[in-house]
């Protein structure tokens, strides 16, 4: 697996901006804040992205869906729209994927394992 894919997986703190998104998005909707800490994630990590494969980005999936216990398709539904949701599992399953699944550790073992042993090493720096 890629350093990059790790370094990203670091830099993210995808539980954060998900409860930073559930935040914003609980109170009255305000665009400009949501619409703000869209473009601070896209400058961040998109060029970073777009250099993955396709098994990088779904092991990244699988890693927010983890940490975040809602599938791919929820997530892009409440933050973005149900159109928006469609449309990405659309192309999804195009490349054998389904954004409605969500993360089961069954699943993939091996990813699993790896998750938890990067775990127990890095909460054992913090």
């Amino acid at each position: 697996m890629s350093n990059l894919l790790w370094e990203i997986f670091q830099q993210m703190q995808v539980s954060d901006a998900q409860s930073q998104l559930s935040r914003l998005s609980s109170q009255m909707p305000d665009v400009h804040a949501i619409e703000e800490l869209e473009e601070k994630l896209r400058s961040t990590f998109e060029d970073k992205l777009k250099t993955f494969t396709r098994s990088q980005g779904e092991v990244l999936i699988d890693i927010i869906e983890r940490n975040t216990n809602e599938s791919m398709y929820n997530i892009l539904k409440e933050h973005k729209s149900g159109s928006s949701a469609f449309w990405w599992n659309s192309l999804s399953k195009a490349y054998g994927y389904d954004l409605k699944d969500k993360y089961q550790p069954d699943n993939n073992p091996t990813l699993e394992k790896i998750i938890q042993d990067y775990e127990t090493k890095h909460k054992k720096k913090e």
